[in-house]
């Protein structure tokens, strides 16, 4: 197949997980002989830090058969500039056409990468490919949802309106004041802009002939809102250069150390974890395990929001910023936590599958299998649900080498069944010829 891939991060095996992802369907495409030009939308302007990316998948990539990377579009770089004015009567706008009866028009204020279609079309129009394939990116949406000569696949990750949504239902958490009459006519407001993006997001993707989600409750949900293809297609991760440890290494033997998190530390999941961390799970754990013998390290950069920053001010929780080896200081853990999901924001978890991986034992609320069916209570993870059993599960393998070693084991069975990249990959190019074959009207396969 020739496919034009819309990315919205440059392919990077070393970078976060959006990266490593499209780094890998990349690689693993043209591995697999197809031809794939690359086109990146980046949500910002330019800069040196993205150029330096831009420079490193270039070297990468330069020897790869059949990768073209087409020249990087910066939405900050090509949205117009309003004056403040303007802004303000262009929000006044955006709110009227939120009422019922207005908000299923698109409006490109919610999906500003809609000013790179015209761009995207000329590349569909030179290159001419069999599809249209885009790795979790809001912006590969917007720019191509309704571009009708060729099929387009979304691999999609997380909802549009799903974060807001979340966050709206907890703003002491997101620094929302909810105090007064103007703040909560304000919040009500945020609440009807929410729900026109929500409507206007289902448009867009049910002109896009599928939609895989790496979320089973995602794959569902555009299902039940009428999308005619809606798929689950597991999460994807390569394979750890750290030899799997099943347990945990013998150093530090009278010392406790748990994974708390990672990633940055301001993301709508880690605002949940980690306020869950910091109130209610560490005082449990100091009590259950010794707080003179407990350490939560927890890893990522980024700034947590202002409530959240005040319940991590412990002793025992140990902010670590970025680490040059994440892979070892999730090796040294008796546990790796996931807790993301505990107040109900419920995505796919690249996380967990980068502690199967490595052999850790992981632990998760139990709504994490609402996104990864394949969690298994008791072979792959340890679940539970309140704070006291996700810390009496915590000290129940902070003790025992045995069962921490059975459940790292069970994850990196269930990491190398479903979730390795090499497995993935493949089924999504099995998809999307089905998709290429049914717009075609061959009726080659059956999808």
């Amino acid at each position: 197949m020739k496919i034009l891939l819309l990315l919205s991060a440059i392919p990077y095996n070393k970078g976060e997980a959006i990266e490593v992802v499209s780094h890998e369907v990349v690689r693993l495409m043209a591995a697999a002989g197809h031809e794939v030009d690359v086109q990146i939308l980046i949500r910002e302007g330019w800069s040196e830090s993205s150029a330096d990316r831009e420079r490193c998948a270039a070297v990468q990539f330069s020897g790869v058969s059949g990768v073209r990377l087409l020249s990087t579009i910066y939405l900050g770089d090509i949205l117009p500039r309003r004056s403040s004015l303007v802004k303000k009567l262009s929000h006044a706008w955006v709110v009227v056409r939120s009422l019922p009866g207005f908000r299923r028009w698109i409006n490109s204020y919610f999906f500003p990468a809609m000013a790179a279609k015209s761009m995207v079309v000329s590349q569909v129009e030179r290159l001419r490919p069999d599809i249209i394939l885009s790795i979790w990116s809001w912006e590969a949406l917007e720019a191509s949802y309704d571009i009708p000569s060729v099929p387009r696949f979304v691999y999609y990750g997380n909802p549009n309106h799903k974060p807001q949504e979340a966050q709206l239902l907890f703003p002491d958490l997101f620094d929302m004041p909810v105090q007064g009459i103007a703040n909560r006519i304000k919040l009500q407001i945020l609440k009807l802009l929410n729900q026109a993006r929500e409507i206007q997001h289902l448009k867009m993707m049910t002109q896009c002939e599928a939609t895989a989600n790496n979320a089973l409750i995602d794959a569902q949900y555009y299902t039940e809102k009428g999308h005619p293809r809606s798929l689950y297609l597991q999460n994807m991760w390569p394979d750890a250069e750290a030899v799997p440890t099943f347990g945990r290494r013998a150093d530090e033997e009278d010392v406790f150390r748990i994974c708390g998190s990672v990633g940055n530390l301001g993301a709508t999941g880690n605002t949940f974890g980690l306020y869950f961390l910091g109130s209610e799970l560490a005082p449990r754990l100091g009590v259950l395990l010794g707080r003179d013998k407990l350490v939560i390290d927890v890893f990522g950069g980024g700034r947590p929001r202002a409530k959240v920053a005040e319940v991590l001010k412990q002793p025992n929780i140990l902010l670590r910023g970025w680490v040059d080896d994440l892979n070892t200081e999730i090796q040294r853990s008796c546990a790796f936590l996931v807790l993301t999901n505990v107040y109900g924001f419920n995505v796919g978890n690249t996380r967990i599958l980068l502690a199967w991986s490595l052999g850790a034992c992981v632990i998760a609320h139990t709504s994490s299998a609402l996104s990864m069916p394949e969690l298994e209570h008791g072979y792959n993870a340890l679940l539970g649900d309140t704070a006291e059993e996700i810390a009496a599960l915590v000290a129940r393998v902070a003790r025992d080498i045995a069962l921490r070693e059975y459940i790292g084991r069970g994850g990196y069975e269930t990491f190398q069944k479903y979730y390795r990249s090499e497995v993935v990959v493949p089924q999504m190019l099995e998809e999307m010829e089905c998709t290429v074959n049914e717009f075609e009207g061959q009726g080659m396969m059956k999808c």
